[in-house]
């Protein structure tokens, strides 16, 4: 594994530059989200990508864009070697550049609820993004006393070039690689996961048999089911614990019907108690 991890651009940006051999490393993805926002830039591998409720097959520069809480995880389909570069960044610095008439969150935060997160660019863009990007290495690197200005600079043009594609419709890709059968069933999680949905739930509303529907989601995404529905309820549930929602109004409008349950699995999947996250966010605040 290669990995260049910096931190030296200002604001709580975070630039990793990552390299996986899955012949020489035990790789695994499990769903996950943040509460930043993510650009990443695909480099190589063979990797289907899930994000929310959309698979993306990826090709040598593309970039997706996730907003904080979106749960997503990378599907490696078969050894080549997995290369991509990940910014993680909060919204201080975006809204700082941003004015009455550009947004630079914009592309983040579509006005449609068709919401897609992949960036296909044409030759012309992708030779200025990929100069972007080893500008922002180079600064990082560098031993240059103006390093964070110079990786700040490139990291505003990125946005305002990604801003520009999903604008103009230029670069946006809209097509999702998702089964017609899993489409309408990711959608009715997506409206009804503050109710107590299981797997078996969901093959009784949609006649499907059990064994069939589990088998289906982990050959489209590599992940299980029951994974995906409990990353989408904790995901839910930090957005509520973010509003100002105490704990036990967090558990069971995320859907979560046993309260210790809850914070078992919360703890395990954040890393601290529900108590304590809400704590750190209204602290931040």
């Amino acid at each position: 594994m290669v990995n260049i991890n910096s931190t030296n651009i200002p604001g709580s940006i975070n630039y990793s530059h990552l390299k996986n051999n899955p012949l020489e490393e035990n790789m695994k993805f499990d769903f996950h989200y943040h509460d930043v926002y993510e650009i990443y830039f695909f480099l190589s591998g063979n990797v289907s990508y899930v994000v929310e409720s959309n698979i993306y097959k990826l090709k040598y520069g593309d970039i997706l864009i996730m907003s904080p809480n979106e749960i997503h995880r990378p599907f490696i389909e078969d050894n080549c070697v997995y290369e991509r570069i990940v910014i993680n960044f909060g919204a201080q610095i975006p809204q700082l550049f941003s004015s009455q008439t550009t947004n630079l969150l914009s592309c983040f935060h579509p006005a449609d609820h068709d919401r897609q997160n992949l960036i296909r660019f044409n030759e012309s863009q992708l030779k200025e993004v990929i100069n972007l990007f080893d500008k922002i290495e180079s600064s990082i690197t560098s031993k240059n006393p103006y390093t964070n200005v110079l990786a700040l600079n490139s990291f505003i043009e990125l946005l305002v070039l990604i801003n520009q594609a999903f604008e103009g419709n230029l670069a946006l890709y809209r097509q999702s690689n998702l089964p017609k059968k899993l489409s309408p069933i990711l959608q009715y999680i997506d409206k009804n996961i503050s109710n107590n949905i299981s797997v078996e739930h969901l093959a009784e509303v949609f006649h499907i048999n059990r064994s069939y529907l589990t088998s289906m989601f982990k050959k489209s995404t590599g992940a299980s089911l029951q994974e995906y529905i409990l990353s989408k309820k904790i995901s839910k549930a930090k957005m509520l614990l973010s509003q100002g929602y105490n704990v036990t109004e967090a558990c069971y409008m995320s859907g979560f019907n046993d309260y210790c349950h809850f914070i078992t699995i919360f703890k395990k999947t954040v890393g601290i108690t529900p108590l304590k996250y809400r704590k750190q966010i209204m602290q931040n605040t």
